[in-house]
């Protein structure tokens, strides 16, 4: 009985640790999720934004060429192309940064993706885990139910051999 006893506190124990294990990994996979969302939403903004300055771009050189139709003087269009490039030129950096900005997101979304499947990775282990412990478990009460079948035979026979230790000694006494 005692170490039945002790069998069902080791079990209980190892039944809450696994719960808190399983509580602390569930929390960090929706923790992840949250901001694998947050930087999909972050990801999408960007791409948004980059087709707007794409836009842009047509527009500008859509307006560059109107300007050359309209300037009359070479003076006039120098100057207009000169503020035409550097525009450009600063739109094209805006560009730059925004792609590779992107490009980091897009990273930073994959590293996500990673951990996420390792932590699912780690809850099926876990659960595997959860599933060899109940096997344990019941062989336990397999072998806990042994053992009481085996104390009671050994109760049977104490009894048995006392009643026969008592009917010797009734002969004995009835001899004598």
């Amino acid at each position: 009985e005692e170490l039945l006893k002790q069998l069902k506190s080791k079990l209980s124990s190892k039944e809450s640790e696994f719960l808190i294990h399983e509580q602390a990994t569930t929390a960090e996979c929706e923790s992840l999720e949250k901001k694998l969302a947050a930087k999909i939403r972050e990801l999408n903004e960007m791409r948004e934004r980059k087709e707007i300055e794409d836009m842009l771009v047509v527009k500008l050189q859509v307006n560059t060429a109107d300007l050359h139709e309209k300037e009359t003087t070479i003076e006039q269009l120098q100057k207009e192309k000169s503020e035409l490039i550097k525009k450009v030129s600063v739109i094209a950096e805006t560009v730059d940064i925004k792609q590779a900005n992107e490009a980091n997101l897009q990273k930073e979304v994959e590293y996500f993706k990673t951990k996420f499947s390792e932590l699912l990775t780690a809850v099926e282990e876990e659960k595997k885990k959860g599933s060899e412990l109940e096997k344990a478990i019941g062989e336990l009460s397999r072998e806990g139910q042994s053992v009481k079948g085996a104390a009671r035979e050994m109760e049977a026979r104490v009894a048995e051999s006392e009643k026969r230790e008592k009917a010797l000694a009734k002969r004995v006494r009835e001899m004598e």
